[in-house]
């Protein structure tokens, strides 16, 4: 008989009390837990449809229901080997779902990463599908009537999450949480690097002290986006930094006040390096400033750039769903060039497969006539937004202003 590992263990004792069944029953899949799970957890499945009264499972109660009813012609064998996994299983009654969701998040993982080093890029779907599902409650039958409405509604809103510095954002999409993947699409020399600081320098304050962000580089000096990111956050330009660059320093460390944003400068970084960071530190945030100039291992040769861009843009959902929210940015195509509001077809050698794997797709556009105002255009919004968003507004075009001395974005509509 297969060896019954710890995320078994755990699942079966929490399924012994019928509710927390119901949550895991349409969750788990045959490649989570092993085939004697899958068999045991079937089992208490028809063990409840066969005592319908019945919220808790008692050990004796099954174990001789199991013995009896249900599997009547095994030998004495076979029995005694099952009667030993069903005593582990109920050795407590004390379960902690949350364990059992992070042993199952852990399994689904491996299986990510197990397909995504295969290039088996349907399963990865399907896997992170499943990922996104463990964790969330199922409830049957939800009735909607004058009584409840009103907090059912609220429960879909967000709370919590990240706000948006650039307050166009914030009423359009709301916070971005774990899971979240934004794409922000634009054109060279359009200000995306200035973007992520903008952002990630507003917000870090939001954060626990002892909060990190991670951001990916693979254009510049990380003492150029060093001196970009203080500017940006005490909204200073570079000869002001370099006139007194101690004070500054200083300055914006008690910003930062313990917390840290991790700038990474590395032109030939590579998918396994970056999993290796996310998973080694708990970052609140992660930044991926250029998506198409990350190395892939696990992606084959001989892909079209469209096709490689789609597989980049699922790894970058993975990583979402299983660390924190990720900003990517991606450069558009020459189609947009002097364009104020492009559109998502405009990103580079992409068709529509980044662009479905996107929660939030910001697309950021200028002209040579001012180098001041950036076009912000959601082309693209499955965020569910919060109290403070304007569902009018969730395909918003926008003027924005945009300082090329600091670096910083700010809202021309809503003023803070």
């Amino acid at each position: 008989m297969e060896r019954i590992a710890n995320v078994d263990i755990e699942l079966l004792r929490a399924c012994i009390t019928r509710d927390t069944y119901n949550t895991y029953k349409d969750i788990v899949k045959t490649y989570m837990i092993t085939e004697v799970s899958w068999g045991l957890l079937g089992d208490i499945g028809e063990y409840y449809s066969s005592n319908e009264s019945i919220k808790t499972i008692e050990e004796a109660s099954f174990k001789s229901w199991f013995r009896i009813t249900r599997y009547p012609s095994w030998k004495i064998e076979k029995h005694a080997m099952y009667d030993k996994i069903l005593s582990s299983i109920f050795t407590t009654t004390t379960v902690d779902k949350s364990v059992t969701d992070l042993l199952l998040r852990q399994r689904i993982e491996a299986s990510i990463s197990e397909s995504l080093k295969q290039g088996n890029i349907k399963e990865v779907r399907e896997y992170i599908d499943d990922l996104d599902n463990v964790g969330k409650t199922v409830t049957d039958d939800i009735k909607f009537d004058s009584d409840n409405i009103d907090e059912i509604l609220q429960d879909h809103l967000r709370y919590g999450g990240l706000s948006w510095r650039l307050e166009d954002l914030n009423k359009a999409a709301g916070p971005i949480t774990k899971g979240d993947l934004v794409v922000v699409g634009k054109r060279p020399e359009t200000g995306g690097t200035s973007f992520i600081l903008s952002e990630v320098t507003h917000m870090i304050t939001q954060l626990p002290k002892d909060a990190r962000i991670l951001v990916i580089n693979n254009e510049e000096a990380a003492i150029k986006l060093l001196s970009r990111s203080i500017c940006v956050a005490l909204n200073i330009d570079v000869p002001t930094l370099n006139g007194d660059a101690s004070k500054y320093i200083n300055e914006y460390k008690k910003y930062l006040d313990g917390r840290r944003i991790d700038i990474h400068c590395d032109s030939g970084i590579t998918t396994t390096k970056i999993e290796k960071m996310a998973k080694a530190n708990n970052y609140s945030l992660i930044c991926l400033n250029v998506l198409e100039k990350i190395q892939a291992p696990f992606l084959p040769r001989g892909l079209e750039d469209y096709q490689r861009l789609e597989k980049l843009g699922l790894w970058a959902r993975s990583l979402a769903l299983r660390y924190s929210p990720v900003i990517a940015i991606v450069q558009a195509d020459a189609s947009a060039e002097g364009v104020p509001y492009p559109d998502q077809s405009m990103l580079y050698k992409s068709k529509t497969g980044l662009q479905a794997e996107a929660d939030l797709l910001i697309m950021i556009g200028r002209t040579e006539e001012d180098e001041t105002t950036r076009y912000i255009r959601l082309a693209k919004n499955k965020l569910p937004g919060n109290a403070g968003t304007d569902p009018k507004l969730r395909h918003l075009k926008s003027e924005v202003d945009f300082d090329i001395l600091t670096g910083r974005y700010t809202s021309r509509a809503w003023k803070k």
